[in-house]
């Protein structure tokens, strides 16, 4: 089965078997399914709010319209005016480049909760996703949410990765002192 590498705006018009012979090849093709950065896109280089909004997204459903709004503000790309094949690769490009981010973010910002703030209901906290980490990068600087959503995801990185190491050496040093005392 062959398909026209026809714009965004025209699949997303796509009814009926048309859509399906469509989805069908894109679903399947290794080349719609590559991830290929379309763009230039270095995610370390875009806004913290960018990303921790992708994150969100995808791990909540990313919509057609949330990813088009999202790159045409962040990027200034109009998604709808490029073939579906960039279009497909560069959505799976940024799907991969946060999943790596994630895993990064698992190891340099893991807080290790302990038993103690399992007991005192730290998941009380899960729905609020990223929110926590903008707003902890906001009162760092004693800035707003939307300064802090509005630096670079390198800089805001590394500074909650700073404070996660400080934390870590903070109780490391506490239970050195308990135990010897």
């Amino acid at each position: 089965m062959q398909i026209k590498n026809i714009n965004l705006k025209d699949y997303l018009c796509l009814y009926g078997e048309e859509l399906y012979e469509y989805d069908w090849v894109i679903e399947y093709s290794e080349q719609f399914n590559t991830p290929v950065n379309q763009f230039g896109t270095d995610l370390m280089k875009c806004s913290f709010g960018f990303v921790k909004d992708l994150q969100y997204y995808l791990s909540n459903g990313l919509t057609w319209q949330q990813l088009i709004e999202m790159v045409n503000e962040e990027l200034k790309v109009n998604l709808l005016d490029y073939d579906i094949l960039k279009v497909f690769q560069f959505r799976k490009y940024l799907i991969a480049e946060v999943e790596k981010i994630i895993e990064i973010e698992g190891i340099a910002l893991d807080s290790g909760y302990s038993q103690d703030d399992e007991r005192a209901g730290i998941e009380r906290l899960a729905p609020f996703g990223v929110y926590a980490q903008i707003r902890q990068y906001a009162i760092t600087f004693n800035q707003t949410i939307a300064w802090a959503r509005a630096q670079t995801y390198e800089d805001a990185f590394t500074e909650l990765a700073y404070q996660a190491a400080i934390d870590s050496y903070q109780k490391n040093l506490l239970k050195i002192r308990h135990l010897s005392t």
